[in-house]
């Protein structure tokens, strides 16, 4: 290809740029269009489709000169770097193979990144579960039963705390609205979504402590840990799972919970029948790791009095998933803290459990409130048939309104609808396991 025509084809492409640009600016639907700058790549990829090859021409005034001209698309293989002190510890390449944990076998894991799927079906599944709706009827009595002093009014006070009032200053995550996706926001400060739920489980917790001047056994037998640890296995089906992470906060308590379902109902979930995923195994979501521990880790050095797990407390703040696999993977934790505890009161190898091992969950996201509620009646995953454990869950209890401004900054966010029955909740959650006075 000659010079002349070399510009020709760039005085087209600009022309096509100008009209591209014009047809945009034309357009009424240019703010609901919210990939516009794929769609001109490609245009642009088509229209110069014809003209990938580099112009092979050398003017003869650079002949003249000795000058040659390198094609920009022929690469030459780069020189290997040799470091210049051998045994320099910043660059030392450590093989997977020689850590203490390495298995060539992988095993598949269950930690705080792993998005069921099909979201509580499939955690049901892992874990020969049957699932029912609303509360436990021994949690559902205690709601409304206790009311701490101006409760609503220091519980929306710690709301505001958490969303408002906290002097952190990071600089958040750049906002997207679907319904204009061309407005750009511009960049803010202010208080983490991390950091607005752990504010918040701690004002929440510390005032569902103050009915310990009602009930004063609650600071013998309760402890409250946090960055609480988890790492156990189970066989499913003969494959091993094991479950790690750690969570905000665990209660634990030095007397187990009442099962939330009796004999006879244990009894009758031999009648439940499992539901299946085919084509997809269960299995699918788990992450494989070939460094692991098959052990059974609480976090604790037994002997240790308050061992037994009460209310796990999950922050999911940062995570864009839906309730229904937000409640799986916080279900999933739920599960792995009565296994272990279980393991390590009945030992590694039991399959019979002699009473059931019951245990509670709460996650949010600092608005809406999940709370879970488990009863682990056997051990035996082998297959589907038999006794089943059981979960309860309540759903989406949205403590306030939280309306963010559609353009303005957020400082302008309104806080509104306050709903005094999910704290009621929360206290029952708290209360449940503590003998009533009369």
């Amino acid at each position: 290809m000659r010079l002349t025509q070399y510009l020709q084809v760039a005085k087209k492409a600009k022309k096509f740029v100008w009209e591209a640009k014009n047809v945009y600016r034309r357009s009424p639907l240019r703010w609901k269009n919210a990939n516009l700058g794929t769609r001109f790549k490609q245009l642009w990829k088509h229209q110069i489709s014809i003209y990938k090859e580099p112009p092979s021409f050398q003017p003869h005034f650079l002949d003249e000169q000795g000058i040659e001209v390198v094609n920009p698309l022929a690469r030459t293989p780069n020189e290997k770097w040799e470091q210049s002190v051998p045994d320099d510890p910043r660059f030392i390449e450590i093989e997977p193979s020689d850590h203490p944990d390495w298995h060539d076998e992988p095993l598949l894991c269950v930690n705080k990144r792993v998005r069921l799927v099909e979201g509580e079906k499939q955690a049901c599944i892992l874990t020969k579960t049957q699932p029912f709706d609303g509360l436990p009827p021994s949690v559902q009595e205690l709601v409304g039963k206790e009311e701490i002093p101006y409760q609503d009014d220091l519980m929306q006070r710690a709301i505001l705390q958490a969303h408002c009032w906290d002097t952190t200053q990071e600089k958040l995550p750049k906002r997207y609205n679907k319904q204009i996706p061309g407005w750009k926001y511009k960049a803010e400060w202010g208080i983490p979504q991390e950091k607005i739920v752990h504010i918040l489980y701690s004002n929440i917790l510390r005032l569902c402590s103050s009915v310990s001047t009602r009930y004063p056994e609650i600071l013998t037998t309760r402890r409250l840990n946090e960055d609480a640890y988890v790492n156990t296995n189970y066989q499913h089906n003969g494959t091993p799972i094991m479950i790690k992470g750690s969570h905000q906060y665990l209660i634990t308590s030095d007397r187990p919970l009442a099962p939330f379902a009796d004999e006879t109902m244990v009894d009758d979930s031999v009648q439940h029948t499992m539901p299946d995923l085919f084509p997809l195994f269960p299995t699918i979501d788990l992450h494989k790791t070939n460094l692991y521990t098959m052990e059974n880790n609480t976090g604790w050095q037994m002997p240790y009095s308050h061992n037994i797990p009460h209310t796990l407390f999950v922050s999911n703040g940062t995570k864009l998933w839906n309730p229904d696999q937000l409640n799986a993977n916080s279900m999933m934790f739920l599960f792995g803290h009565l296994i272990a505890h279980a393991k390590a009161k009945y030992g590694a190898d039991a399959t019979t459990l002699p009473e059931p091992i019951s245990g509670q969950c709460v996650h949010t996201n600092g608005i809406d409130f999940h709370l879970i509620f488990y009863q682990l009646n056997t051990l035996d995953f082998s297959s589907t048939e038999g006794i089943k454990n059981f979960v309860w869950f309540d759903r989406s209890n949205r403590l306030f309104e939280k309306r963010v401004p559609k353009r303005a900054m957020l400082r302008n966010t309104k806080y509104e609808d306050y709903d005094p029955v999910v704290f009621k909740k929360l206290l029952a959650v708290y209360l449940n396991g503590i003998p009533r006075h009369s």
